[in-house]
């Protein structure tokens, strides 16, 4: 099991559940519990993760997830939240920018990069939101605040590549995004599920065949 990337320790698995933490905050209880379930997530996947495993990482009882968290599809979505609230203003950035599509795009990887390297779990959970969507639809209208800002800002990118005539006539906005995203975020999971390379040095490299 990887260890949290924030900087809240979680319990063992072979830790006897707790209840609230003394002396913990409410918020610091919160995010105690989206740690433990991004690992969960990200190690079982949505159908296989139950809140008694969330709450046994946490080292709290599965009780003491309900004041924050009444459903698992709604601790879903707050992780799902977080992970992509990094990326999304990331993306802001990039089309506030005044530069080339080229430029762009090396703002936006080179923060995948570093995100992935800093909190590998984050990229885990937002590379598989597509399938655990097919997979569980009742997870769809839970996101879709998350994932229409999260869409509208990478649509509004590459369009202004497609406007600015930065891409051949032939291909569209949604060429692009499936190019560099997919391929950006299929080189995160290859990185994490094996432990090969470095994502740093791939996004580098991915960059070096752009320019």
């Amino acid at each position: 099991m990887r260890e949290a990337m924030t900087g809240v320790a979680l319990k063992s698995r072979d830790s006897k559940p707790l209840g609230r933490p003394r002396g913990r905050s409410s918020s610091e209880t919160r995010d105690l519990i989206i740690q433990a379930a991004k690992h969960c997530l990200v190690e079982k996947g949505y159908g296989g993760t139950t809140l008694k495993d969330v709450a046994t990482l946490a080292g709290i009882t599965r009780a003491a997830i309900y004041p924050y968290f009444a459903s698992k599809p709604e601790l879903y979505a707050a992780v799902f939240e977080e992970a992509v609230s990094v990326l999304a203003d990331v993306y802001q950035q990039a089309i506030d920018l005044n530069g080339s599509l080229k430029d762009k795009l090396r703002l936006v990887l080179k923060a995948a990069a570093q995100l992935h390297e800093q909190q590998t779990d984050d990229t885990a959970i937002l590379a598989t939101i597509p399938i655990e969507l097919r997979r569980h639809a009742e997870l769809a209208e839970l996101l879709v605040d998350g994932q229409s800002r999260f869409t509208a800002l990478q649509n509004e990118l590459f369009e202004q590549a497609a406007s600015s005539g930065e891409l051949p006539s032939k291909y569209d906005a949604d060429d692009l995004l499936l190019t560099f995203i997919g391929g950006s975020m299929g080189m995160a999971l290859l990185q994490y599920g094996s432990g090969i390379g470095s994502m740093s040095r791939s996004t580098e490299l991915l960059l070096e065949l752009i320019d």
